[in-house]
């Protein structure tokens, strides 16, 4: 039997491939709501429309709509109340489970390779975040996609000093964040920075959030993929982690999404003990789940899911940009010929924006035009 170490995890795929296409679900439902508020406001179709032949028709269509949050479906409310509150930092622990697949001395031959991707991805972001902001302070923002890569350096550079012993000390050591004041902290430094740099900058991805997740993550893989693999230990771990869940459940049902504003609650799970415990459960859950489907179905891919997750970085790069400007204007120019402004409907997000931005994907991937953003 093929050592996992040395081949590609179909599961893991299929999960990441999911957990992609639901982080961009969570995006395109937040830039519609506030669509008109931030995108598209008055000033704006003002510019593109006035002393056009359009303008009368546009006027008509969205003006009225100009200013106001457009409400996400009950579906997408549903749905965006099951995945949000975890869906980030699953992320994290996914790219870390994979990392763990070398030893601490293969590791370290690749550690500066590593660190410099990550590096490169870091300033990818950080420049995609001055193309989709609505105003300085949004772009100087701090966003999830950075957190990560910043907690991707930390734990490479632990594990490449520490090793195993490093990584899982970090992870015991991430839980003192409870002990301490690092949500105080956090405001702290973003009402600081909100005086000293742009009133509107927001610390919206702490970095201690992840480092619990991260760590979590990697020492998982790092038993999976070097260790002789024990099914009562994992058995444990999957039945930890189910009653975690349940637990978890339970105490969401007194979350909530806001209609008008899906990501307004977003961090609000993971800001309490309990609410984060519940994260690691679902953490753990899901990847017992990949592990045992890949003892017992090895070869099972999900079509499109599959492929989305073993490019999943390609397209969390392009997502962003190819919705805010190209489909989402698109879409008003339609909207406009047609006497119908922008809705926020689940159909249209799964049915038409997602397709639309995995086409993208694709054809990037076809063309190797992919190579310059996640093989530099």
């Amino acid at each position: 039997m093929i050592n996992p170490s040395e081949r590609r995890i179909t599961h893991l795929d299929n999960v990441r491939g999911i957990v992609v296409l639901l982080a961009c679900l969570e995006h395109f439902l937040y830039f519609i709501n506030v669509w008109y508020v931030e995108f598209f406001t008055k000033r704006d179709y003002l510019f593109f429309y006035y002393d056009n032949p359009l303008y009368e028709k546009a006027q008509a269509v969205h003006s009225p709509w100009i200013g106001k949050f457009l409400p996400i479906d009950s579906f997408s409310q549903l749905m965006t109340w099951f995945f949000i509150p975890w869906v980030s930092q699953f992320f994290i622990a996914l790219a870390c489970f994979n990392l763990a697949r070398r030893t601490q001395l293969e590791f370290q031959q690749k550690y500066f390779k590593k660190l410099k991707g990550f590096g490169i991805l870091l300033v990818f972001f950080i420049v995609e975040n001055f193309v989709v902001a609505t105003d300085l302070g949004d772009a100087l923002s701090f966003r999830p996609i950075m957190a990560w890569m910043i907690v991707l350096m930390i734990i490479s550079t632990v594990y490449y000093f520490f090793g195993i012993k490093g990584v899982s000390f970090f992870f015991l050591l991430s839980f003192i964040q409870w002990l301490l004041p690092f949500e105080s902290w956090n405001r702290s430094f973003e009402l600081m920075m909100q005086k000293s740099v742009h009133p509107w900058f927001q610390y919206g991805a702490p970095l201690n959030h992840y480092f619990t997740s991260a760590s979590l993550g990697f020492c998982i893989g790092f038993i999976y993929f070097q260790r002789t693999i024990n099914k009562t230990f994992f058995f444990i771990l999957g039945i930890l982690g189910l009653v975690g869940t349940g637990i978890y459940f339970q105490k969401l049902s007194g979350f909530h999404i806001n209609p008008h504003h899906v990501l307004e609650t977003e961090y609000l799970m993971d800001e309490s003990f309990l609410g984060s415990l519940g994260i690691y459960s679902i953490e753990l859950l899901l990847l017992m789940i990949v592990i045992y489907l890949d003892r017992i179905l090895p070869a099972f891919k999900l079509p499109i899911v599959n492929w989305s997750g073993r490019h999943s970085l390609l397209i969390f790069a392009i997502h962003k940009i190819v919705f805010l400007k190209i489909l989402a204007p698109i879409r008003v120019l339609i909207g406009t010929h047609l006497g119908f402004p922008v809705t926020n409907t689940s159909w249209e997000m799964c049915f038409v924006y997602l397709p639309l931005v995995l086409l993208t994907a694709y054809l990037i991937k076809s063309t190797q035009i992919h190579r310059i953003i996640v093989e530099s």
